[in-house]
């Protein structure tokens, strides 16, 4: 939380000079839509740059989880919103990989968005059920060598970071592990 409190600081360091052009924007609330369910850290760091950027422009910032399709839902409402600069995306990995992944997305990555900031950076941490009997990644590597493909590993849907460096891991440690998409990664 220490992280995200001072890149807010450096975001709004930056805020006044980034508007000072458009001294009618904002007009009204801004909707900072998360593509994930709530609870996530995508919702939390929404939430906090939601507080802390009200305060600093003067208006009510909502922050709504739109959970679904691998971020593709939230993405499109973004996409579809009025072009005013009222409607922002919380955007993480899966704004990059679902368009390859997925057939028939309606928004063009580059055309349809303008990334405005990096928000926060987020260490990957992989943790394993204390029955499991291993304590370090090398250990891990050798039980599933043992067991091919009788290990799940949790991610919150094809494309994400989780499932991008578990797959990456698997192909590099040469081991078979069973994905199973969660519909999220709730905090606590």
């Amino acid at each position: 939380m220490r992280t995200l409190s001072c890149l807010m600081v450096s975001f709004a360091a930056i805020w006044p000079a980034a508007f000072a052009h458009a001294q009618s924007y904002p007009t009204g609330p801004i909707t900072i839509v998360a593509p994930f369910p709530a609870g996530g850290t995508p919702d939390l760091v929404a939430r906090v740059i939601a507080d802390k950027a009200s305060s600093i422009m003067g208006v009510p910032m909502v922050v709504e989880a739109k959970p679904g399709g691998q971020s593709i839902t939230g993405t499109t409402t973004v996409a579809n919103a009025r072009p005013d600069g009222h409607t922002w995306l919380l955007a993480t990995l899966s704004f990059v990989t679902s368009p390859v992944l997925v057939k028939g997305v309606s928004w063009d990555l580059v055309k349809s968005f303008r990334g405005i900031a990096q928000l926060a950076t987020a260490p990957v941490v992989a943790v394993v059920p204390a029955s499991l009997g291993v304590t370090t990644l090398r250990d891990f590597v050798a039980k599933a060598k043992q067991a091919p493909g009788e290990l799940n590993y949790l991610m919150p849907g094809v494309g994400t970071s989780m499932h991008l460096n578990t797959e990456m891991l698997k192909k590099s440690a040469g081991i078979d592990l069973f994905a199973i998409p969660y519909k999220g990664t709730p905090l606590g």
